[in-house]
Order: C-alpha cells, then sequence, then structure tokens
C-alpha cells in the first residue's frame, strides 16, 4: 500500500533530524516522530529537463529560507512529472536531498550534502538520458533570464563595466532585475551600488560549483550564506570572488538575521583578505602545496615575537595551525585533519609565511639531519623495472595481486603503528542507452591520470579483480576517505572519459576502514564489497561501510 506524501515527508525530516544516522532509514529502526505535523511541501514551478547546478542554487536558497519544511523542484513533460528532487534544510546541518521517480514515495536516493556539483552529478547518474538532454529550457524557478543560458557563458549575460548598474526594466514575470560577470563589476563595488540604490532582494552568486545568496532590506545585507560560512563570514568571503555570474531577483526577502556587523567595515576585510590570498599564491600556494617550518628550533617566546608583527589574530590559533605543519604533509592534508574556511585559515597561513615561521614548496622539505651529505646514487631503471611487473601499461594501475601484496603489507602497518588504514572499491560502468558496459582500458587510464593529482604519494590506485578499480588509503580514517571518494566522483563525472558515442558513466564506491570496521584484512575487503553494493543499489556515489544498517 503507498504511503501518504505526509509520511514521505515526515520521513525525510527524521533523516535530516538525526544526521549521524545519514543512511536511509528502515521502517523498524525510524525514530519515533512527534505528534506534531510537518508544514506541507513548497513546491516550485516544473521544468521540462533535468536541473542545471544553478537551479539548485536556487532551490536551496529556498529551502535554507523554510527550515523544517520540504521544498520540491519538479520535471518532467508537459503533462506529467517524471521526477521530484526534495531538499529539507534544518538549521546548520547539511541539506538533505531525495530523489522520487513521480509521485512516489519512496525515494531513489537520499544524500545530505552542500556540495551542488555532487548533487548535479548525482541527478545525471540517475535520470534517462532524454530528460538530461532536455536541458532547463523550461525552467521557470531562476527566472527567464536564466533559462536556456550555459552555465558560466559570459555571452549569455549582459556586459558590465566597473561603472555601471543596471537596472532593467524587466518584464513583470521575470524575476532577474540585474545580472553580470563579476569579472566586470568588482563585488565590492556591486554591494556598495545596492546598498547606494537601497534595493530589496536576493544577490545570486555562482562560480565552478560554489554557490552563494545575500539578502538585502532597503540596500543592507541582513543574511548570507555560502558552502563554508554563514552571516557575516560569509560576506567577507564572497569579497574575496573575482570571477563567476551574479543576478539579482528583487523583492525575495529571508526570515534570517546572520549579519550583524557594518558593510563598510566586512568589505574592507574581505579586500584585506583577498590581498592575503593573493600573497600566498605568488608564494606558488596551491592545495597540493607542502607546508615547512623554516625554524624547527623556535621557543614560544620567539614564536609569539615574531607573530606580532603580522596581522591581529588569536595566538592559540595560529600556534594550533602551525603544529599541524610537520613538514610533509600537503595544505590540502592538513584542512582534512582539521576542516577550517578560508576566512579562517588564510590569515593564519598569511601570517606564518609573511613572518618567515612557514613556508610553502612544491615538494616534501622533509630531508632529515642528513641534508649535508651528498645523496648516493639510485638507480632509477630498477625501480622502473619493478614497477613494470606491478603496474598494467595499458592503464598506469597496479594490477589487482599488486593491490592484495600492498594491501596486506599495508595492513600490518596499520596494526603495528596503530594507524588508521581505508580501502575505496569502486564499480564504473558506461551506459549507451542499453546495458551497461565494462569500461575500456583508454578510460582506465584517463581514471588514472585524474586521479594521480588527487593522491598521496602513498596511495595506491590499483584494479580489483576483473573490471572494477580500487584506493588504498594509508592512515586515513572512514571519514577522510568518504571525503576523497566524493572528491573522486567529482572528478570523474566532470567530464567524459573516452571519445566516440555519447555515454553515462554509472559510478559506485564502497568504504570500509581499520579498525573502526574490522581488524581482519579479509573482512575489509568484504566491507567495502557490501558498501558498493549498497552504494550501487541507492544510487550514490560512494557509501561506507559503518553507515549501513546491518553491520557483521
Amino acid at each position: 500500500m503507498l504511503k501518504s506524501p505526509d509520511v514521505r515527508i515526515t520521513q525525510i525530516l527524521v533523516a535530516h533530524r538525526f544526521p549521524e544516522d545519514q543512511h536511509i532509514i528502515g521502517p523498524m529502526y525510524r525514530p519515533k516522530v512527534p505528534q506534531q505535523q510537518p508544514s506541507a511541501p513548497h513546491r516550485l514551478p516544473k521544468q521540462q529537463g533535468m536541473p542545471t547546478v544553478q537551479d539548485l542554487t536556487f532551490a536551496l536558497g529556498e529551502a535554507n529560507k523554510r527550515q523544517n519544511q520540504v521544498v520540491e523542484l519538479p520535471w518532467g513533460s508537459a503533462s506529467s512529472i517524471a521526477y521530484i528532487l526534495s531538499i529539507a534544510c534544518s538549521g546548520n546541518n547539511e541539506p538533505v536531498w531525495s530523489l522520487f521517480e513521480g509521485e512516489t514515495t519512496e525515494p531513489l536516493w537520499r544524500h545530505p550534502s552542500r556540495d551542488l556539483a555532487l548533487v548535479h552529478s548525482l541527478l545525471f547518474q540517475s535520470v534517462p538520458d532524454d530528460l538530461v538532454s532536455t536541458g532547463t529550457s523550461g525552467s521557470a524557478i531562476a527566472g527567464n533570464s536564466m533559462a536556456g543560458s550555459t552555465m558560466g557563458s559570459p555571452a549569455s549575460k549582459p556586459a558590465l563595466t566597473s561603472g555601471q548598474f543596471p537596472v532593467t526594466s524587466a518584464p513583470s514575470d521575470s524575476k532577474v532585475s540585474l545580472q553580470g560577470r563579476l569579472e566586470n563589476m568588482q563585488l565590492p563595488t556591486l554591494v556598495q551600488s545596492i546598498q547606494m540604490s537601497k534595493m530589496n532582494g536576493r544577490l545570486h552568486l555562482f562560480d565552478k560549483g560554489n554557490g552563494a545568496q545575500v539578502f538585502f532590506v532597503d540596500g543592507l545585507p541582513v543574511h548570507s550564506t555560502t558552502a563554508e560560512s554563514i552571516g557575516d563570514q560569509a560576506i567577507v568571503e564572497i569579497m574575496c570572488w573575482e570571477e563567476g555570474d551574479f543576478s539579482f531577483y528583487p523583492e525575495e526577502s529571508s526570515e534570517e538575521r546572520t549579519v550583524k556587523r557594518r558593510l563598510d567595515s566586512m568589505i574592507m576585510e574581505g579586500i584585506t583578505l583577498l590581498d592575503q590570498k593573493k600573497f600566498l599564491q605568488g608564494q606558488g600556494l596551491t592545495p597540493e602545496s607542502y607546508l615547512f617550518k623554516k625554524d624547527l628550533t623556535m621557543t614560544a617566546d620567539e614564536f609569539k615575537a615574531r607573530l606580532s608583527k603580522g596581522a591581529p589574530l588569536d595566538l592559540g590559533a595560529q600556534k594550533g595551525f602551525y603544529d599541524l605543519i610537520d613538514n610533509r604533509s600537503r595544505l590540502q592534508d592538513i584542512l582534512q585533519r582539521r576542516p577550517m574556511a578560508r576566512i579562517e585559515w588564510i590569515p593564519i597561513l598569511f601570517n606564518l609565511v609573511s613572518c618567515g615561521l612557514a613556508g610553502v614548496s612544491e615538494t616534501s622539505p622533509n630531508a632529515g639531519r642528513a641534508v649535508g651529505l651528498a645523496a648516493a646514487d639510485i638507480d632509477r631503471s630498477q625501480i622502473q623495472q619493478v614497477l613494470r611487473s606491478l603496474v598494467r601499461g595499458e592503464t598506469g594501475m597496479f594490477t589487482y595481486p599488486a593491490f592484495l601484496f600492498f594491501l596486506e603489507q599495508e595492513f600490518s602497518k596499520a596494526v603495528v603503528l596503530a594507524m588508521p588504514l581505508s580501502v575505496i572499491i569502486f564499480e564504473a560502468r558506461l551506459s549507451y542507452g542499453e546495458a551497461p558496459q565494462p569500461l575500456p582500458l583508454p578510460a582506465l587510464r584517463e581514471i588514472c591520470a585524474r586521479l594521480e593529482p588527487l593522491k598521496r604519494p602513498f596511495d595506491i590506485i590499483a584494479h580489483y579483480e576483473t573490471f572494477d578499480f580500487a584506493l588504498l588509503l594509508p592512515g586515513a580514517s572512514s571519514r577522510v576517505a568518504r571525503t576523497v571518494g566524493n572528491r573522486v566522483a567529482e572528478v570523474l563525472y566532470a567530464a567524459p572519459l573516452c571519445p566516440g558515442p555519447s555515454h553515462r558513466l554509472l559510478l559506485a564506491g564502497g568504504i570500509a576502514s581499520a579498525p573502526e570496521d574490522t581488524q581482519d584484512p579479509g573482512k575489509l575487503i568484504a566491507a567495502a564489497r557490501e558498501a558498493k553494493a549498497r552504494a550501487k543499489e541507492t544510487r550514490v556515489p560512494v557509501k561506507m561501510f559503518a553507515e549501513l544498517e546491518q553491520k557483521h
């Protein structure tokens, strides 16, 4: 018997109310729902094709305005609804996205995430080709001026110069009254123009998968969100944006009041943050850069004295970040161990580098005390000879037997050193509108090439059995592995893996970790395979074994 829509809404809200249990909650174990009935869902206008990332950003903004109320985004043909994407937001928790086929009550998948590019990839994987290719020419949620446009294309937006502020006399059915590119109008200038014009509405920003929004009342910002920040911090963060699209939707409002500071002070702080960001980029900083301490014998008093010449920041926060620099970790490794928003770590790292406490390097600077010795000659040809016996030349991946060998070695090391170890097994297939097919060898080689910049030097990319591939991540917990797995999915969905006829990539990955899930290498593989099967069943890119309802 089909469940009523109210039951479906309750299930979504219950799953979101308990974020530590992010898998789909089984009926027998679902927490009791309070007697208070949830509000009816807010349904956006139906589209003709699958939503774009811009549409998802708009829908997420609507869900943020309607906390604890489900927002539905339907699409399909003119006479019927093929799919409904629902979004539920509650406080500072991650929004919960659920995809329903038609008016059914059980979702095809449910996933909590602020990563709009990932959600868009999930949709692309789940929706038939005919509904994907239709595009958003019938989109009604983002305003007529966005309909049919190409995301990120400057040609589809009116060009602006830094001295212009065009408020169009758009038709009454168009929501957008102002739009353009940040390359043509700097964001501080844009925000100050809105302030001087005392405009009311929502400013939407989008660049390379990142979205942000700012609500204005009488020209003053009252509420702002980005993927990393909210309120004052979000305003400061977006002042660093130099590229991307902007659109202003008049008369849209939010009951949230998260912006407390004066606009001019936040603009000045944002400009300072931008200068600090450019300084670090001038030092060669990228997420893959290694950080190193310039003086390993420095005392606490010397550390404090040097920082006194930098920007005034909390000494404890700077010391905490400085302690994470171990002369062998990249910036992205440090931020995985201690997640921080850009507005937090950029000023700290600026101080450490500009005050001579830390440096940036493209290669690991951990040479040790033997730095003064002449290096012994190492015959690289012998190393390459060993690698050739362990790596398949057609793909660049380690062979399946080599994967099993490394797994056994790393597992023993993890036990002795009390370090975590994670493995991700991926099943990847290509769909040409019929039965999914295994990846050809050129596609596997392309996967290896795309993942190489993401992995650490000691991570392993290998074939798994006949058609699948795996990642071996020494020292990575299941949470870190999930971040890596989602990043892998994002990179592989970004562009076709091989030329030829139009196809879709079907990807499912399973994560298992030791000692969290097991202390046996054979069961580690079994757990990753079971998680992969559940990911495939629920149509999500990666699934952790720890998330499964039944554990062994």
